[in-house]
């Protein structure tokens, strides 16, 4: 199994995501919180969270991870004890933080955008973020296990256009296409919560 945090492809996306963020708001670092479907975090400067703060991006505070999985959770809060950890599915921990007021949501998934649980998920964080939120959400471009499973960019485009409870955003488009695995094509969709 491949050490996603110290893939070059995959720090690299998280680059330009946050040269994406920059560019559109001027700004260098986020003023509020940045919430992430988080993995592991180790001490390596090539784990996502290390990778914001040397980017100037955020603060360890201001970093908040979710996991289902329980010891990876533990295991973060002792790689970083300032940032916020939860242990659990993402809607749910999200649906129960009265407190949840990103600025930038990095969803890192590994379904494809096609699916039904896929786009409730960008619906639901969408629709509790506050306005201004960014929501970086990447999905696989193709099936390594079903290879006729595939989603082109007309694909994208149409499933930007045909799903209600994005209309409150004026961004919906791919940012970044790169190779997670050798089998695997993944797409950066952004979406920027305008009210």
């Amino acid at each position: 199994m491949p050490r996603y945090d110290q893939l070059k492809n995959k720090i690299l996306a998280r680059s330009a995501c946050v040269r994406y963020y920059q560019l559109e708001t001027g700004r260098i670092a986020i003023p509020g919180q940045y919430w992430s479907l988080c993995g592991e975090q180790s001490t390596k400067d090539t784990s996502e969270i290390n990778q914001l703060v040397r980017l100037g991006l955020i603060r360890k505070n201001q970093f908040y991870g979710v996991d289902k999985n329980r010891f990876l959770i533990k295991r973060n809060m002792l790689n970083h004890p300032m940032a916020h950890w939860f242990h659990g599915e993402w809607s749910d921990v999200i649906y129960n933080q009265a407190d949840f007021r990103p600025s930038i949501v990095f969803y890192d998934s590994t379904g494809m955008m096609s699916t039904e649980q896929e786009k409730d998920t960008v619906r639901a964080t969408l629709h509790l973020s506050p306005r201004g939120t960014f929501l970086f959400f990447t999905s696989m471009l193709n099936n390594p296990r079903r290879p006729s499973q595939k989603i082109t960019e007309k694909d994208i485009t149409d499933i930007y256009e045909r799903i209600s409870g994005f209309e409150c955003c004026s961004q919906r488009r791919a940012v970044y296409v790169y190779h997670s695995t050798r089998h695997t094509r993944m797409i950066i969709h952004v979406f920027r919560k305008d009210h």
